[in-house]
């Protein structure tokens, strides 16, 4: 059976504002706290079939990254309960999309078309049926792909309209997803930033943020699987932790705009190759002997 698995995380506190990261406290954030809300969604795609075995192992895997989430939210003094049965009526469905969500598509479209599915007309209808709002109860989304493709998550200091986290079954190298994957994007639904190098950090504040939480459950999901942990940084980004001024480093805002600049170029440095135009032999002037 083909699908992709659909969670629409509905959590409290209410959030204060969608603010971009370096603007906020950890206040501001939709903490991961107290009850979550969980409605799932088995979604068919033309990627390939899912069998019987890998739903169950899917299901697993994300059972135990509930688990996971809870007993590191217990060791930051945060009590967090998962509840999957508040969409009771949409729990387990199963759906087909024509076209796999891939990195630059919309989340709103992508959000809307997977409802459409669910026979609601969008999400306003769905939120309108199920009585909750976007401003008093945040969303979550998360789709399993059965797909090879990187994961990754659109959240409210993304600015995008609704909050789209996207798991593939396997990564582009072929990796089978686990817990580890999930919680990462889980745990970006709720403000967490990468910290491993790429868009969101240098070179040098990665390594910082190496040096300093090794064994981040955001900087890797693959290597010392039975280290991993939430870090107190990525713990303030959820509403678990203090804020400590040294994290201004990690802001993916500014580090984005950082890496800009260094990528910028030099005109005095600059060399241009000019490529000779060809003469059209129709257009030269004729020349003759005396």
């Amino acid at each position: 059976m083909l699908f992709r698995f659909l969670l629409i995380l509905l959590a409290f506190p209410i959030v204060l504002s969608a603010q971009r990261p370096g603007q906020f406290s950890s206040k501001e954030y939709l903490s991961l706290t107290d009850e979550v809300k969980i409605l799932s969604v088995f979604v068919e795609t033309p990627e390939g079939n899912w069998e019987d075995d890998e739903i169950d192992y899917t299901l697993k895997e994300y059972a135990a990254a509930r688990d996971w989430i809870v007993t590191e939210a217990e060791y930051y003094g945060q009590q967090l309960e998962f509840d999957e049965d508040y969409f009771s009526r949409d729990n387990g469905s199963v759906i087909f999309l024509d076209k796999t969500p891939i990195i630059g598509q919309s989340p709103t479209k992508t959000t809307n078309a997977v409802l459409d599915k669910l026979n609601y007309r969008d999400l306003e209808a769905f939120m309108s049926y199920n009585r909750v709002t976007m401003k008093e109860d945040k969303f979550k989304i998360l789709l399993f792909v059965k797909s090879n493709n990187r994961s990754h998550a659109f959240n409210y200091w993304s600015m995008a309209d609704v909050d789209l986290a996207i798991v593939y079954c396997r990564s582009t190298y072929g990796m089978i997803t686990d817990r580890y994957v999930i919680i990462h994007e889980l745990l970006h639904q709720f403000g967490a930033w990468d910290l491993y190098m790429g868009r969101s950090q240098t070179e040098t504040s990665a390594q910082n943020a190496i040096e300093r939480w090794p064994f981040s459950i955001m900087i890797n999901t693959h290597q010392n699987k039975g280290e991993l942990i939430v870090d107190e940084l990525t713990a303030w980004c959820i509403g678990w932790a203090e804020y400590d001024p040294s994290y201004a480093e990690f802001n993916p805002v500014k580090n984005r705009e950082i890496k800009k600049k260094e990528i910028k170029i030099d005109p005095s440095k600059t060399v241009l190759k000019i490529r000779p135009r060809k003469k059209d032999p129709s257009k030269e002037k004729e020349t003759g002997g005396g």
